[in-house]
Formats: structure tokens, C-alpha cells, sequence
């Protein structure tokens, strides 16, 4: 592996979008480069992805028989996950005030902008900006895009505050029936495509330093000669922890407008304490 790499690069492209690619695109690219790790970071994953191993033990061996899949062709899917809505603030500092406007707007309002954009931007776009504020954009990404956007802001009484979280008695939240139903499918396939990956890793749960015991990527990934540096493109490192920067109306509301994202981060949170504490029994 190279002294630093982040992502396939290609002609003009720094980040090549391996999320966009084909199978046999991302078989090509394996086979010819040395170090094989790829990653997808902006896109929808495509479940077909998840199909690659099993094309790779079907192809013919040399001795006309099946192919073993040996190491050397078979992919290993891993993934990191975020509280979700100490991913949703990142992305506002990171999107809305440090690469935003000179005056930065509001963080409701900037999520009632750019949810606009979004509805209007395909899934498999390759623009980054208008998804990285969709609400539920775990699930959105795991379920290959489908998940739906169903949150309006048409009658909040203020745009510089969330509105009440569970308030029967207020319209802030409206959600259609076909929507309601597609959020359900969606929700499914982002559970089906994550329970086939071979390891799910939390942030809030990681370190590199060995320091960390069980929770460090030595540990869980085998690495070595690692240095506990935390790295950012642009910026300074800020904390986004949503719980202590945010009301608790607004961290309410929001958690409520995240509960999908929610219910997979507590049950990604479960199984990765579970491999680290209770593996002698699994």
C-alpha cells in the first residue's frame, strides 16, 4: 500500500467514484494494480457489488474446473459508520460554513436548502454537495439510493429553529403513504446490504493507537506501523459531537427525522461490541 492513499484515481477524476463502477470494471483494476484496497466513499452502494466473489468462483480455473476464489481475487466489503446526527453536523460545518457562503446560513435553514437541491439531484449523481445533508443518508446509501427525502419545511413558523419533535398538533412533518412504504423497502435493503458485509467499523468506537486495546485498527485490522493522526482535508479538527452542541429540541427532532439511520447505528454498535467482547462465544 502506498505511503498515502485515499481512492482509485482515473484521467481527470482524483476520485475515480469506484461506486459507479461495474464488476468487471473493479475486476480489472484489481488484477493489474498491487495494492487492492478501493473505496467508495460519496455514492449509493450498488448491492450488485456484493455479487463479485461469487462471479469470481465461477470463472474456469486453469485446469477447466471452477475457480477457488483464492485471496488474491476475492474482496473483503468493510465500511465505517458515523452517529448519524454527528454526521449530519460534520457535514453542515464542514459544507455549509467552511466551504459555504461568506455568510453562513443557519443549520436549519442550510438543511431546508439543500434538501431543495437534493430531491431535484439523481441518486447516482456525481455530485456531492446536495446528498451529503439527506436526512436518513445511511440508509439512503446503503439501499442503493432509494431511500426517499419526505421531510418538508413549508410551514415552519421559524426557519432559524427546528421545529417540536413529535408534536402531533404541527404539520412540519408530513410523510405520503407511497413514501412511508418505500422508506420501509428501502430500510430492508440497507439492513440486507449491511448484514453481507464481512465487517462494519464505528467511528466514535475506532483509534489507531494500539493504546486503545480492543477498539484500535491494529487490533481489529492487523495493521502496523500506524500513527494515531487525525487528518482533514481543509480546516481544523472540530468536534462534532451533536449531543452537546445542539439543543435538546433540535436533537430530538432530529433524531426523529433520523430514526432509520438511528436504528442502524445502534444495531451496527451491537454486533461490532459483540465481535470485540464476545467473540469466544459467536
Amino acid at each position: 500500500v502506498p505511503r498515502y492513499y485515499c481512492m482509485p484515481s482515473e484521467q481527470k477524476l482524483m476520485d475515480a467514484r469506484v461506486g459507479t463502477w461495474s464488476n468487471e470494471k473493479l475486476k480489472d483494476w484489481i488484477h493489474t494494480h498491487s495494492h487492492r484496497i478501493v473505496a467508495n466513499e460519496w455514492n449509493p452502494f450498488p448491492p450488485e457489488r456484493l455479487w463479485y466473489n461469487k462471479l469470481e468462483e465461477q470463472q474456469p480455473s486453469q485446469d477447466g474446473g471452477k475457480s477457488s476464489s483464492s485471496s488474491t481475487s476475492r474482496l473483503l466489503f468493510v465500511t465505517t459508520i458515523r452517529h448519524p446526527l454527528n454526521r449530519l453536523l460534520s457535514a453542515y460545518n464542514f459544507w455549509g460554513v467552511l466551504h459555504g457562503r461568506q455568510q453562513p446560513l443557519s443549520f436549519p435553514k442550510w438543511l431546508q436548502r439543500n434538501h431543495g437541491i437534493s430531491k431535484k439531484e439523481p441518486s447516482r449523481s456525481l455530485k456531492i454537495a446536495p446528498h451529503v445533508s439527506r436526512y436518513n443518508y445511511m440508509t439512503w446509501k446503503f439501499s442503493n439510493g432509494t431511500m426517499p427525502l419526505y421531510y418538508y419545511y413549508s410551514t415552519w413558523s421559524s426557519k432559524e429553529e427546528f421545529p417540536p419533535a413529535n408534536n402531533k398538533n404541527n404539520n412540519n412533518i408530513k410523510m405520503a403513504t407511497t413514501e412511508a412504504e418505500a422508506s420501509l423497502e428501502s430500510f430492508e435493503m440497507a439492513i440486507r446490504t449491511l448484514s453481507q458485509f464481512q465487517f462494519v467499523m464505528l467511528t466514535e468506537l475506532m483509534s489507531m493507537s494500539a493504546a486503545a486495546g480492543p477498539y484500535s485498527l491494529e487490533s481489529i485490522l492487523g495493521w502496523e506501523n500506524m500513527k494515531d493522526i487525525h487528518v482533514v482535508p481543509s480546516g481544523k479538527v472540530m468536534n462534532n459531537d451533536a449531543k452537546s452542541k445542539l439543543s435538546q429540541e433540535s436533537y430530538d427532532f432530529l433524531w426523529d427525522a433520523n430514526k432509520f439511520d438511528m436504528i442502524l447505528y445502534y444495531w451496527q454498535k451491537a454486533v461490532h461490541l459483540t465481535r470485540i467482547h464476545c467473540s469466544h462465544l459467536l
